[in-house]
Parts: C-alpha cells; structure tokens; sequence
C-alpha cells in the first residue's frame, strides 16, 4: 500500500512539473511568436512607407515632366 502511494505521489509529482516546464516552454515560445509578429509588422510598415515615397516621388517627376513638355509644346505652337 504505501509503495503503490508512493509511486501515485512520484507520479504526480513529474505530471506537475513536466506541466510546469511545458508552461514555461509554451509562454517562451509564445513570446517568440509575438515578437516575431511585431518584427514583422514594422517591416511590412517600412516596406508600405517606402512604397509610398517611391510612388510619391514617381508621380512628382511625371507630373513635372508633363508640365516641361506641356510648356514647351504652348511655347512650339
């Protein structure tokens, strides 16, 4: 009797701390996951603003290439 208790206790015992240890490796890993997500949030930000400022900066030179020659053609004509 007291070695099958024995054995229940030691039983539990590991149950509770493979749990435990489980947890922790379970909120690391989480936490890893939300770090990772946030990294890639700022780049996809980065990626978005410099997208912007490329089209930006693109339609700023055809828009002043367009006056150029729009200019040029009411100075031809």
């Amino acid at each position: 009797m007291k070695t099958s208790r024995l054995l229940m206790l030691a039983a539990g015992g590991l149950a509770i701390a493979g749990l435990l240890i489980y947890t922790k490796q379970g909120k690391r890993l989480t936490s890893n996951i939300s770090s990772s997500a946030g990294d890639l949030t700022n780049k996809l930000g980065d990626l978005t603003k410099n997208t912007r400022s490329s089209i930006s900066d693109f339609t700023s030179k055809l828009s002043d290439r367009f006056a150029k020659n729009h200019s040029q053609e009411v100075v031809n004509s």
